[in-house]
């Protein structure tokens, strides 16, 4: 009889990972002689796209804009930029890529990842936008890339994912380094 109760449990779990996509699966108490469902924590997957959020509008205003000093810290919301004071080279927080971290409060199977673009300019010409990642360890992902005599570093993103908030492309801001 025990092993019917476990065979149950069991196919009652993996039939609610597959109807809820891995996210928050059924859970019986079976064994304990409670038959009401509770729900689990959600199980987020890795993507198997990167999920863009949308480009941020142009401002045109240059109060968007800081200056900056090479090799320390700073933050960016979306669509400001930082400009280093001891010379032309700027960069602008373009848009959140993907961000498939597992949000807090959830036990996950992958930690996730956060995905980030940025444009760059030297003297007024706009190089090739980066792409800079936390997290994940995907072949190819880096958190800093030199670019123009120059590294960029990611060193935070936030808002954190909360579990069952998506945070809106304006609520996001970096933390960079620039050497």
């Amino acid at each position: 009889m025990r092993r019917l109760q476990i065979c149950v449990m069991m196919m009652t779990f993996v039939l609610g990972m597959m109807l809820s996509g891995c996210g928050a699966a059924p859970a019986t108490g079976a064994l304990e002689g409670n038959t009401e469902a509770t729900p689990t924590n959600s199980v987020p997957m890795p993507p198997t796209a990167p999920q863009p959020t949308a480009a941020p509008e142009p401002t045109g205003s240059s109060s968007s804009a800081m200056t900056v000093n090479p090799g320390q810290p700073f933050d960016l919301a979306l669509g400001q930029s930082a400009h280093l004071a001891s010379d032309q080279f700027s960069v602008t927080f373009a848009q959140v890529i993907e961000d498939s971290r597992c949000p807090k409060g959830v036990e996950c199977v992958w930690a996730g990842q956060v995905v980030v673009m940025f444009d760059v300019s030297e003297n007024g010409q706009t190089s090739s936008p980066i792409q800079l990642t936390l997290g994940g360890g995907r072949p190819g992902a880096k958190a800093a890339e030199q670019v123009a005599g120059h590294t960029v570093q990611l060193m935070a993103v936030e808002p954190y994912p909360q579990n069952g908030k998506k945070p809106a492309p304006a609520d996001y801001t970096v933390t960079l380094e620039v050497r």
